[in-house]
């Protein structure tokens, strides 16, 4: 389960995922298992249909990644594993459209980028989901692979493909909230080598939109269970519960004197 820190606490809105451990259940078996073990205190299970179509099965995540194997173009939910992950996501969800998962290895941009989208995934209040490739399609109301659609975001995403929405050019920040979380440490705009395969998406809602490709397809979207704070608040808010403590330290210290 996930620990988080004083100062995440006191300031949640901020998204602080400092000393935090997660676990995640990954169905698609490629670079992006491999990495979250790798980051510590990170956990990454490989989950088949049949265990995401049994009731409960997720309970024990904190988050669910939902992308596809190897260099393939993934494969659908069926309809009770869907159904499962929809009642399981009520927390932060990000989705990575396009095959960001094959620069996992070697490209310390998308590094970044996945570090942060695991870290906001659990930072909501709920169960957190990350969609790369086949997992960002699957994500919306409708798409057209004939992927069981879990209707996490508004919008149709069209085929899966080679430069599809332009994902085979540079994306860049769009300046929506959440985007300073997503794309810290991420230099924009940015063209990842080995990254030019996604979906058209028509419907969306622009306010989900933290990046671009080129022509204005989103690249990066994502939606939160928690609003971000605004910075000026959000240090007074720290400053009064840290000066909240130290009074009830003093209060103490002086009944024990």
């Amino acid at each position: 389960m996930k620990t988080i820190t004083l100062a995440a606490t006191l300031c949640f809105g901020l998204f602080s995922t400092m000393s935090q451990a997660a676990t995640f259940a990954v169905f698609g078996d490629n670079e992006i298992d491999d990495f979250i073990n790798g980051i510590s205190g990170f956990t990454a299970t490989l989950v088949s249909d049949s265990e995401l179509a049994t009731d409960g099965f997720l309970d024990s995540f904190d988050a669910f990644v939902y992308t596809r194997d190897g260099l393939s173009f993934g494969t659908s939910l069926s309809s009770a594993a869907a159904a499962n992950v929809q009642t399981f996501v009520t927390g932060n969800s990000v989705l990575l459209n396009a095959d960001f998962a094959d620069a996992v290895a070697f490209d310390g941009n998308v590094q970044s980028l996945l570090t942060n989208a695991l870290d906001f995934s659990v930072s909501g209040a709920g169960g957190g989901y990350i969609g790369e490739f086949t997992g960002a399609a699957a994500a919306f109301d409708s798409n057209s692979d004939g992927l069981e659609a879990l209707g996490l975001f508004e919008g149709d995403a069209g085929t899966l493909g080679f430069a599809a929405g332009g994902s085979a050019t540079a994306f860049s920040s769009s300046g929506i909230p959440f985007g300073d979380i997503l794309l810290d440490g991420v230099v924009t705009p940015d063209n990842p080598g080995a990254v030019e395969f996604g979906s058209a998406i028509t419907g969306f809602d622009p306010a989900n939109v933290v990046a671009a490709f080129e022509g204005g397809n989103p690249a990066i979207l994502a939606q939160s269970t928690v609003a971000p704070v605004p910075l000026p608040a959000a240090a007074p808010l720290l400053a009064g519960g840290l000066a909240l403590l130290g009074f009830i330290g003093w209060r103490r210290c002086k009944r024990a004197a």
